[in-house]
């Protein structure tokens, strides 16, 4: 049995789902302790219950400490089996809870599953400290198409926090011939493109969005084209919410940046926050934005040839994951760069 201290490094709900993703993928049984522990609410959140049901769910697997609040679960998987599945993160509690995190969890062991699987899951789709469900659409799933991890995702209802009550559907495909990733350096960025929504919320709020994004990008040198749209709250829900996202139009590198708007919060300052950040990936060197480098690191270390990627920003979420990554897998990965600065990521096969 692998066992994991959960509050290593970050200390979030990533080593948790990492590790039981992982657990499914080697067919190994895994003990996670201290999970949480030193957040403010430790122990397991809706999204990470979710996460771990439905890992137990694609693998037949068995599972102990299963419970809201829970800071230890231990999991020993089964095979994994393709076929429909429906999870729902508001089912353990009313909650925007990430389907984006929930999803990543279930996306290394299904696509070493024999045939495709059907993914639905409800909850946030636009959730403070979690990837936006355009984010996985348009910035990580292209990145890992290319290594031949193929997965269609659909947006069918937005479910902006704080409320959530949205729902996206998935389609995981087998692996195909599995590719390294080369990512060394990206190129220069001239165009950005992006949306601005406001749900339940006049359209002025996404114009004025998307004026100050396209405002500061132009500023300094970078022009955009921004589509704005009003979209429908969730059946029976009064929630507002507003969001932005922008990203760079390269071929070489990748990266998203977004925002969301909150009471008391100027629109304005919506879309500056978004732009401010594609404006400081655009001028560090590195192919790939900080979370998407940590993001593709597992399926780095998936691929049976050598990969390399640099990334504008070590992050201690990077490092976290490579250090769970190691209680598993053979790959040896090296990280050159001080946390917090522009470093290089090498991962070869064990």
């Amino acid at each position: 049995m692998v066992r994991i201290d959960g509050s290593y490094g970050e200390g979030g709900g990533q080593i948790l789902r990492t590790a039981l993703a992982l657990a499914v993928h080697c067919r190994r049984a895994v003990e996670v302790e201290k999970i949480r522990a030193g957040r403010k609410e430790p122990g397991l959140r809706p999204q990470h219950l979710t996460s771990i049901l439905a890992l137990a769910g694609v693998s037949q697997g068995k599972l102990e400490g299963a419970q809201p609040g829970s800071q230890r679960n231990s999991f020993s998987p089964g095979p994994v089996k393709s076929g429909r599945y429906s999870f729902d993160v508001s089912r353990q509690t009313r909650s925007a809870g990430s389907v984006s995190l929930v999803l990543q969890s279930l996306l290394p062991p299904l696509f070493f599953a024999p045939q495709a699987a059907q993914i639905e899951i409800k909850g946030g789709t636009h959730v403070p400290f979690s990837p936006p469900v355009h984010y996985l659409q348009l910035v990580f799933a292209p990145v890992i198409a290319g290594m031949g991890f193929r997965v269609a995702i659909d947006l069918k209802r937005w479910g902006i926090y704080p409320e959530g009550g949205g729902e996206i559907s998935a389609r995981i495909e087998p692996k195909t011939r599995l590719q390294p990733l080369q990512a060394a350096k990206k190129e220069d960025i001239r165009a950005v493109s992006g949306i601005s929504v406001a749900m339940n919320l006049s359209l002025a709020v996404a114009e004025r969005q998307k004026r100050a994004a396209e405002e500061m990008l132009a500023a300094n040198g970078f022009r955009a084209e921004i589509e704005t749209a009003e979209v429908p709250a969730p059946t029976g829900a009064n929630s507002r919410g507003s969001f932005v996202l922008l990203r760079p139009v390269i071929s070489k590198g990748a990266g998203g940046f977004s925002a969301l708007g909150e009471k008391g919060k100027p629109a304005e300052e919506v879309g500056e926050e978004a732009a401010r950040e594609l404006i400081a990936f655009a001028r560090a060197p590195g192919a790939f934005d900080p979370r998407l480098a940590d993001q593709v690191l597992l399926y780095a270390c998936l691929v049976p040839r050598p990969s390399e990627f640099t990334t504008t920003g070590v992050t201690e979420h990077l490092l976290t994951s490579a250090w769970v990554l190691r209680q598993f897998l053979p790959a040896r990965i090296t990280i050159d760069g001080e946390k917090g600065s522009p470093g290089k990521v090498t991962v070869a096969p064990g």
